[in-house]
């Protein structure tokens, strides 16, 4: 005969069945199901079973989580959320509990302000209407009998919602509008009712089974799923949760070897170099594992990459000047200025030294240093006062651009004076143009630097 396929039974509905040795036994095969599945390399389907046998070790017995119902496990929060013994799951579901009653009584209170409000508004409207309609009668020319008449229709239509009003303020909502307090007293009904399932589904549960899921078999299985969904994290490199994991564990055995050594690795792989390495320290410290050569290597590891990152820092600060003492920055500027000095300038540079310099001296003003010497002659002429007449050093200082016309009539200039020459007048100093003149004539003198740039241009055109 055929073999008939087994009927599929959920989480929720086999843990419905099972009592605290059941609940331990199936959480037991689902932790031997899952490490084969992680020895294959399924890591996913792994941390399923793990997390699904967390919650069949609860100790107070939750709903069963619909992340757990997908093909895939749940990460960060929602798989953190399951995690832990469940003791506290009975608190929450009281606290829930007793958060939607009052929500529901919130509602129906709201429904009834809303109702009443809405027949105040009615009667007042209807008596007004009353009023209208009689008042148009009389306007109209009706007798008063009829007048008095459609008046008194009005007021008793008038009175019926104030009737209703008066009853909706003795007895509440329910008097006429049964369908709204209705909906409102089943939810406060319904969270009511759930209220007293969860108080009395937890207490027969931690009443049962408290002596087996409190005890030490119990515990050393829910310590190995928590590292093993730390282990499955890493592997996913889910890094929260892996630390969340660990935590759990430390949180019962603090000293607990490999859990330390899961939290280091969450702390590593997520980015706190600092964490890691006093997580690891802790480690060691530990009795028997100062020879812990995984976490020895660890340890090694991430004291090299955060060595690297150091230097790596250090390198862009002392670049940018943001991580150095004004010491060390003025020691920094010292050095580079030292550097620069002895390396030899470019061309361009030698330029922009030689323009910066005259820039300066331009903007605080030349001097000129004129020295005399013998004085100029000539054939056939003398100078009528040796004073005015001398050889002048040829430094490059002056006055550009600054043009003087001197009279040389009264002089006896000699008119064989080469480019080089200098004539002091009145204290300053010119230079002729670089051609033959005479004393008869007026000859612009010119600073060394205008007639050095423009000899050449002002000989060829005295030609």
């Amino acid at each position: 005969m055929p073999v008939m396929p087994t009927k599929y039974v959920s989480p929720a509905e086999l843990a419905a069945t099972l009592d605290g040795a059941g609940l331990l036994a199936e959480a037991t095969e689902r932790k031997t199901r899952a490490n084969d599945y992680f020895s294959s390399g399924l890591f996913d389907a792994a941390l399923h079973s793990y997390l699904t046998a967390i919650w069949f070790l609860k100790i107070v017995r939750p709903v069963y989580p619909e992340v757990l119902s997908g093909q895939l496990p749940p990460s960060d929060d929602e798989a953190v959320k399951l995690l832990g013994h469940g003791a506290a799951i009975a608190s929450v579901s009281k606290k829930d509990a007793a958060a939607a009653e009052a929500a529901a009584a919130a509602a129906a209170a709201s429904v009834k302000k809303a109702r009443q409000t809405q027949c105040i508004n009615y009667g007042i409207t209807a008596l007004a209407g009353a009023w209208m309609a009689a008042l148009m009668a009389a306007l109209i020319g009706a007798s008063m009998v009829l007048s008095a008449r459609v008046m008194g229709v009005m007021i008793l239509t008038a009175a019926l919602p104030c009737v209703g009003m008066y009853a909706l303020w003795r007895s509440g909502t329910a008097a006429l509008f049964p369908d709204e307090a209705d909906d409102a007293a089943a939810a406060a009904a319904a969270a009511a009712i759930a209220a007293a399932e969860n108080d009395d589904e937890a207490t027969s549960s931690s009443a049962a089974n408290a002596s087996i899921l409190r005890g030490s078999e119990a515990k050393a299985l829910r310590v190995a799923l928590h590292l093993n969904v730390a282990a499955c994290a890493l592997k996913r490199t889910d890094w929260y949760l892996a630390r969340e994991a660990a935590k759990v564990v430390l949180a019962d055995e603090p000293g607990h070897p490999k859990a330390l050594y899961r939290l280091a690795q969450a702390w590593d792989g997520a980015g706190d170099s600092s964490e890691a390495m006093r997580t690891l320290l802790r480690l060691l410290k530990l009795e028997g594992q100062h020879q812990n050569l995984e976490a020895r290597r660890l340890l090694a590891d991430v004291k090299q990459r955060r060595e690297r990152e150091r230097t790596m820092f250090a390198g862009v600060c002392n670049k940018s000047g943001f991580c150095q003492s004004e010491a060390e920055a003025a020691a920094a500027h010292a050095r580079d200025a030292a550097a620069k000095r002895l390396m030899p300038k470019s061309p361009l540079d030698q330029r922009f030294d030689a323009y910066a310099e005259y820039e300066k001296r331009r903007a605080v003003g030349f001097k000129w240093e004129c020295v005399p010497a013998r004085p100029v002659g000539g054939p056939g002429k003398e100078l009528s006062n040796e004073g005015l007449a001398a050889e002048l050093t040829s430094r490059s200082l002056g006055k550009p651009d600054e043009f003087t016309w001197v009279e040389l009539d009264q002089l006896n200039v000699p008119n064989d004076l080469s480019a080089d020459d200098y004539i002091m007048v009145g204290g300053e100093c010119f230079q002729p143009r670089p051609r033959g003149w005479s004393a008869d004539e007026p000859v612009q003198a010119q600073s060394p630097a205008r007639a050095a740039s423009m000899g050449e241009a002002e000989e060829a055109a005295s030609l």
